[in-house]
């Protein structure tokens, strides 16, 4: 079985009652929030294409410049601590990025049938090579992208990109600036020929 970012096993034989009770809430507990999360990305997503159709005021077709902003607008309200992270040396999502992932690939849903594309950057930290940082920063930005794409974001409206240990945000001499530039970045752009 393929896992996924926000899939997880239960490892381990159960040893009694108690333990199978103990998985079985927390796997309730973890499906009950997937699916509050993924409630609000479809509530965002039939905000924005309300938004998306016709200007509230005139009733006139939006243009794709009121488009971009009602996106970035959405995206303004994600909480300025929230991020996609990684494991170290690694392009698997971490499970506590899973929200933050479903609220962005709500907004790139309504976004996408406006002509506007998601660039998405994977950015690493500058331990090891630059030959593998690199390629470690393109399987995150792709990782991301197949998340998206998973969930209904056409393949055509998204751009994964790496960018390896260039554009770090942190002291990569410390392990905490290490951790804060292993990250994914995003940008709206207009699609070629949209």
């Amino acid at each position: 079985m393929k896992e996924t970012p926000d899939s997880f096993t239960l490892s381990g034989a159960a040893t009694g009652n108690v333990d199978e009770r103990c998985q079985t809430q927390t796997f309730s507990g973890r499906i009950k929030n997937l699916t509050t999360r993924i409630g609000e990305r479809d509530a965002t997503l039939t905000n924005l294409q309300k938004t998306a159709t016709a200007s509230p005021r005139t009733g006139e077709p939006v243009t794709s410049a009121q488009v971009a902003e009602s996106c970035g607008a959405q995206a303004g309200k994600i909480p300025e601590n929230a991020q996609i992270n990684f494991s170290s040396g690694t392009a698997r999502i971490k499970r506590g990025s899973v929200e933050t992932m479903e609220h962005l690939t709500g907004i790139a849903l309504a976004c996408a049938d406006s002509g506007l594309a998601v660039a998405i950057g994977g950015h690493t930290a500058s331990q090891g090579s630059d030959e593998d940082n690199q390629m470690l920063s393109e399987g995150r930005a792709l990782a991301v992208a197949d998340f998206m794409e998973e969930r209904g974001v056409p393949k055509s409206a998204l751009n994964p990109v790496g960018f390896g240990e260039a554009q770090p945000v942190g002291d990569n001499s410390t392990a905490a600036g290490r951790a804060q530039s292993r990250r994914i970045s995003f940008e709206r752009n207009a699609r070629w020929g949209a």
